[in-house]
């Protein structure tokens, strides 16, 4: 029980989860949770053997104390999985009088007893944990299984990419479309009401010479239902996982049937039916599985950081074991009263946030040099890039101007972050020779979310503002200042904004200003449900563009 926070991840294998994870679990993994679990009826059964060979006092305390130990973990997992006990909940019991009592006397009982008559707690105590060893069996059973299961993996395998690309290139390569979506990129803290100290170079040497909207807005505000809204051009209410391959969508026009996102219509298909070759690297969503028959080159990254890495055996056991210090009670908020007593951080385990930041950073170190070989690629013509940053956790310290797990860093922290993956990604470009001849997009799935920030001094109490950046750049023209567009409309209209592109009827910055006012003008602020490309308006662009 002491591992259940370990056995509840190898075993989950619900849809919600399952559709987040690049990889199952490993037979390592499996391998270290058996050992473990050995290794730590080894040390228990060891500290009880001393007791009953010297029979003296202090073995014998060592003995219970080491039980009681590991019964407090194994109680306070079982707490942690369920939603009803968190400690949110409990707190808020100590305004219902009569429930809090009813809860808290079994445990002011057990207290007393382990204070009045110690044996018998303990005893009691122990009679719970043999009541709850057949679940060894049901763990070390379904571990075997899995061991000497030859398919356990074929649910999670990509199904792409499939899609050819040319082996060569014509002398004068065709224009590209490369389309960067960062994760939680705030418009409003990020370009109009920048907090002080904050630099972004590369980004407002981009805006300058770009097609900028002030007032985009996402179709929502969470990544699972926003990044589908964009790619098919139709916003989504809610998304919910039926595999690890598989996302059913329902639409915020109720009109609109269910649909499973792998065959709803999306920007990938219809550039690949244009003959484009299509390449993608992101997070979150598993594109491989859903689009690999559309793609010629793609990779992803899950938000779950267990078994995504590659890392040895030792590494996944002791892995194990921060997910048992983790449920020790107290241990979270006693840890920096320690390292501060001691001086010396490596004295106690990483702390599971600190995990989550050296996941996070290795995840976004793959993504942008996957994206950077992408961008390397000529035979590449459409490449999507979803970036895990400046999505929380944070992960990177601005004026050391380098990634860091220590925390006590701000979302402001992280969008110096994107700014200088966005560099990185124009240079590579303009190394290549292909930024001038690409139509560059930067935006965002949603904006800056203050309850995933509410320890950031900076940012926390801002006022919710989910307005995401919207810049566009097209190939073989430059602006001499920012084509800024201050009308309001939802970010989806990008869906349609790409085929504009692609087949050629926008060719300059004001083009599109003049574009997104005909067709908001047209149907409004949001695309409506049931359109199509010849149903859009193609205005006379210079003329329009002239008087907007």
């Amino acid at each position: 029980m002491c591992y259940f926070r370990v056995w509840a991840k190898l075993f989950n294998f619900l849809p919600e989860r399952t559709y987040h994870l690049k990889y199952p679990p490993s037979d390592l993994n499996h391998i270290a949770a058996l050992l473990n679990v050995l290794l730590l009826s080894a040390l228990l059964f060891g500290c009880f053997s001393l007791a009953r060979v010297y029979r003296r006092a202090g073995f014998n305390y060592l003995a219970w104390a080491a039980f009681f130990f590991c019964f407090l973990i194994s109680v306070n997992n079982l707490r942690m999985y369920s939603p009803a006990l968190s400690i949110t909940n409990l707190i808020r019991l100590v305004t219902y009088p009569s429930l809090a009592s009813l809860l808290l006397f079994p445990a002011l009982m057990f207290a007393l007893a382990l204070v009045r008559r110690p044996r018998l707690a303990l005893s009691a105590s122990l009679f719970l944990v043999l009541l709850s060893s057949p679940f060894v069996l049901v763990t070390f059973s379904q571990s075997a299984w899995t061991l000497a299961s030859p398919a356990k993996g074929e649910k999670f395998l990509h199904r792409g990419p499939a899609a050819k690309t040319a082996s060569t290139r014509a002398p004068s390569p065709r224009q590209r479309i490369v389309w960067i979506l960062f994760d939680a990129f705030d418009y409003r803290l990020g370009f109009h009401e920048r907090p002080r100290g904050l630099e972004m170079p590369e980004l407002d040497r981009f805006r300058a010479q770009a097609f900028s909207a002030s007032h985009a807005h996402p179709p929502t505000n969470a990544t699972i239902t926003a990044v589908p809204s964009l790619l098919s051009g139709v916003a989504v209410a809610t998304a919910t996982p039926t595999n690890p391959d598989e996302l059913m969508l329902d639409f915020q026009n109720k009109e609109i049937p269910s649909q499973a996102w792998s065959k709803k219509e999306n920007i990938f298909q219809l550039a690949h039916k244009a003959g484009l070759n299509v390449g993608v690297i992101g997070w979150y969503h598993p594109y491989c599985r859903l689009f690999g028959e559309f793609l010629a080159s793609c990779d992803w990254y899950g938000p779950e950081p267990e078994f995504a890495t590659n890392a040895p055996f030792l590494g996944k056991a002791v892995r194990q074991l921060t997910e048992v210090q983790t449920s020790i009670p107290g241990l979270k908020r006693l840890r920096p009263i320690l390292r501060d007593f001691f001086q010396v951080r490596s004295f106690l385990p990483t702390s599971q946030l600190s995990l989550q930041r050296q996941f996070r950073i290795g995840i976004t170190q793959r993504i942008t040099s996957r994206a950077v070989q992408l961008l390397e690629d000529p035979n590449l013509d459409f490449v999507f890039i979803h970036i895990s940053v400046p999505h929380d956790p944070d992960i990177f310290d601005a004026k050391a101007k380098q990634f860091s797990t220590l925390g006590g860093h701000s979302y402001i922290d992280n969008l110096a972050l994107a700014d200088q993956i966005f560099g990185s990604l124009r240079q590579t470009m303009e190394t290549g020779g292909s930024w001038d001849r690409s139509a560059v997009i930067v935006t965002s799935d949603h904006g800056f979310r203050p309850w995933q920030w509410w320890r950031d001094p900076l940012v926390a109490r801002e006022p919710l503002d989910m307005r995401v950046p919207f810049l566009v750049k097209m190939p073989k023209h430059r602006t001499q200042k920012t084509v800024q567009y201050d009308l309001p409309f939802e970010s989806t209209w990008l869906f349609w904004l790409v085929q504009r592109i692609q087949d050629g009827t926008l060719r300059k910055e004001s083009d599109i200003a003049a574009w997104m006012k005909s067709v908001t003008t047209k149907f409004g602020p949001s695309p409506p449900s049931h359109i199509t490309k010849k149903e859009l308006p193609a205005p006379k662009l210079h003329s329009l563009a002239d008087r907007s």
